[in-house]
């Protein structure tokens, strides 16, 4: 028999959500039933303890009814009537139907008639969704009414089944029920059905639900734009015992159902599982009750789940969980197993929108993160899909930045792990790479041809060859294509860590030079992404991945120092000599110490022990191209006692210190007299006495009289 054309939308939560798997089936014993034609006239059908009543115009045409008790029994707690199915009404039904249940025992708190209706669901077992329908007592029947379904006024995106699949007609449950009762909100939107002995909790979710209420409403959604949000004065929440049967496996994780549409003219309608709403369960719970919520936001706002806005909303949803959770690193288990999805492109999302709107989760997360986007953003995407942009085309319009910024921005920090910890194992299994490649030295230039659709990436692994790779090296990389979006083509490059996958950079063409300081086995991966992101979308742009590395011809340098020989006549009237490595031949009183040339600078340190004297400073010098000139000299020395009985401290710095001569000692600069007054740029002589006197001297530049008897004369040469 056909099916109500009913609209709702059912959604899982935390691992599956679900009230009822199946409604009563025809295996039982009958102990009556009864068919009856009713037609625009109304009329009553009425078997054993049930009746039906039906007013006059309730039916446009005569539809036959059938009511019976060949079902299986439902076996709640505090069910206090026999279970009865119904066949036939029609969707379209005018006037309020009557329903009259005879019951047993004693009626206590509220008590209702529960109505079930199976609901068709693809690639699953059909559901029960109940509604509780305030009852009346009537001598020892309960009477309750169904109001005329008002379905039209939800679209037909919500279904899973086509118009053909679902029918005209229903096929409900009912029975009566007391013992439960009613709480509402402090703020007004939400109205619970429960068991007693639940309260507790269920005032701990309804305050944890206003504030759901209130984030949304601060993150920008308006209410006011939900369908017949203003009509409605809650949304309904019950706490049911769900009774699971042929998916008998499912009853360990069902923790809710959202639908929409509800017998008592309430659209907006959620249901828990009683055997799970306990303390120890609360925060999964609460959870559960954040995304649900947020999952009537959108639906309710007429947000398309259909062409590209589909997957967009499945992301949304599978990322709201961190909003309802205090757990830190936060990932939901829709996620896992569809890590790679953001990589697969623009074009994967038709083929299975459900795991790519579950892996793009990710994405969504990286938009919103406070220090990227935002979650206001989530209002302006969705305020754009309804005026009729297709996913990509509202998020480029709702963001600032071009996509050629915030898409390699995300594949930068997802793939290093920064969004869901995801693991590098994640992106270098041969399942994911494109390429997986040693550059040795006779194999030192690789092109690779690809092709992918928009807004994908393909992964390369890259390795040199250590025995010939030198930290001085080049590793260059390059990509190109043919097609005129080539500009939106970019690589982005990562070292490949014990624990993770450092980003180091991206674009077009890559030069990294000293690649073996920067990886830790001489391994890169490039990351080759597409961040073309405007309609119409491709799956064929062909590109070529260029890597090379180049040995580099090590430049030989002109003149080899590590020794250096410094004396002067700048304090008093008397040569003081100091040196980096003082040659023992040219002063007797000498210091070894090492000292290095790099390029064109040499550094050097001493600190020596010498005629009951410590002897200590260091020395950087820095030639020009040619070593004729010193082009700056800075010079720090400190003499002192051993037994710290006084201190001399004597520093300079002087620039454009010409070549004096050059003998078989190495180079010899010399400036001196009048010259150094201009090439002296700083000087200081303090001598502290530290035992005998309290005194100080020092004499700045200034103070000094340039004459022919001042001089600096250094000495470099190889020992």
């Amino acid at each position: 028999m056909k099916r109500l054309k009913i609209y709702l939308y059912i959604i899982i939560f935390v691992f599956y959500a679900c009230s009822d798997s199946t409604g009563p089936d025809n295996d039982t014993d009958s102990s009556g039933d009864n068919n009856t034609v009713i037609d625009q006239s109304g009329g009553t059908i009425k078997i054993d303890e049930v009746e039906i009543i039906v007013p006059a115009g309730a039916f446009s045409e005569a539809v036959e009814l059938k009511v019976s008790d060949d079902v299986e029994q439902i076996n709640w707690e505090s069910v206090i009537t026999k279970t009865y199915q119904l066949e036939g009404i029609p969707s379209d039904f005018k006037e309020p139907i009557t329903v009259r249940l005879k019951y047993e025992g004693e009626l206590s708190i509220k008590s209702y008639i529960v109505i079930g209706n199976e609901i068709p669901k693809k690639d699953m077992e059909n559901l029960v969704s109940y509604s509780f329908l305030p009852s009346e007592k009537s001598g020892q029947y309960l009477e309750s009414v169904i109001n005329p379904f008002q379905t039209t006024e939800l679209p037909a995106k919500y279904l899973n089944k086509s118009q053909d699949d679902i029918g005209e007609q229903l096929v409900l449950y009912f029975f009566g029920l007391s013992d439960y009762q009613e709480y509402t909100t402090n703020g007004g939107h939400f109205h619970f059905v429960f068991p007693l002995d639940v309260i507790e909790n269920v005032v701990e979710l309804g305050t944890w639900l206003e504030e759901t209420y209130e984030m949304f409403y601060n993150l920008g959604f308006d209410y006011s734009l939900i369908n017949r949000w203003t009509q409605i004065s809650k949304v309904s929440v019950r706490v049911l015992p769900f009774t699971v049967s042929s998916l008998s496996t499912l009853e360990e994780y069902a923790y809710s159902l959202v639908d929409f549409e509800d017998y008592d003219n309430e659209i907006y309608k959620m249901s828990f599982n009683l055997s799970k709403f306990s303390a120890n369960n609360l925060d999964t719970i609460k959870i559960a009750a954040g995304c649900a919520f947020f999952e009537m936001v959108l639906n309710a706002n007429n947000l398309s789940e259909k062409d590209y806005g589909n997957w967009f909303i499945k992301a949304c949803k599978t990322w709201s969980g961190e909003l309802f959770t205090s757990e830190t690193n936060y990932v939901p288990s829709d996620f896992i197993g569809n890590e790679t999805i953001p990589l697969s492109g623009f074009e994967y999302q038709e083929k299975n929108y459900r795991e790519y709107g579950y892996g793009m989760s990710a994405l969504v997360k990286y938009l919103c993160d406070e220090n990227c986007y935002g979650k206001k953003l989530l209002p302006l995407i969705f305020g754009e899909i309804r005026k009729g942009a297709d996913i990509i085309n509202a998020i480029v319009s709702s963001i600032d930045d071009s996509p050629e910024k915030w898409w390699p921005g995300f594949l930068s920090s997802y793939i290093s792990g920064n969004i869901y910890n995801q693991p590098p194992s994640t992106f270098t299994s041969e399942e994911v790479l494109k390429g997986e490649f040693t550059l040795t030295e006779s194999d030192s230039v690789k092109s690779f041809h690809g092709m992918f659709c928009d807004l994908a990436a393909d992964i390369y692994s890259i390795s040199i060859d250590q025995g010939y790779f030198d930290h001085a090296d080049t590793l260059s990389l390059s990509v190109e294509s043919t097609d005129i979006r080539d500009d939106y083509i970019t690589i982005l490059l990562f070292a490949h860590r014990s624990d993770k996958l450092e980003y180091l950079c991206s674009g077009n063409e890559i030069v990294l030079t000293d690649i073996g300081e920067i990886t830790e086995d001489n391994t890169v991966l490039a990351v080759v992404a597409n961040c073309f992101m405007e309609y119409p979308y491709h799956d064929d742009i062909e590109y070529t991945l260029t890597v090379n590395v180049e040995k580099q011809i090590e430049d030989v340098p002109m003149y080899s120092f590590n020794s250096c020989f410094i004396r002067h006549s700048l304090h008093g009237h008397y040569i003081t000599s100091w040196g980096a490595e003082i040659d023992e031949k040219i002063n007797p009183y000498g210091f070894d110490s090492d000292g290095i040339l790099h390029g064109t600078q040499f550094t050097g340190d001493f600190n020596k022990e010498a005629n009951g004297l410590i002897y200590e400073g260091n020395i950087t010098c820095v030639f020009d191209e040619s070593f004729n000139t010193i082009n700056s000299i800075i010079f720090k020395g400190k003499t002192s006692k051993v037994e710290d009985y006084y201190q001399f401290t004597f520093n300079f710095t002087a620039q454009n210190i010409g070549l004096y001569k050059e003998d078989w000692e190495g180079r010899h600069y010399r400036i001196t007299g009048s010259q150094f007054s201009s090439n002296l740029t700083s000087f200081e002589s303090r001598l502290e006495w530290t035992t005998k006197f309290n005194d100080e001297y020092w004499k700045e530049l200034t103070q000094l009289n340039p004459g022919d008897e001042y001089y600096i004369e250094i000495r470099f040469y190889d020992e």
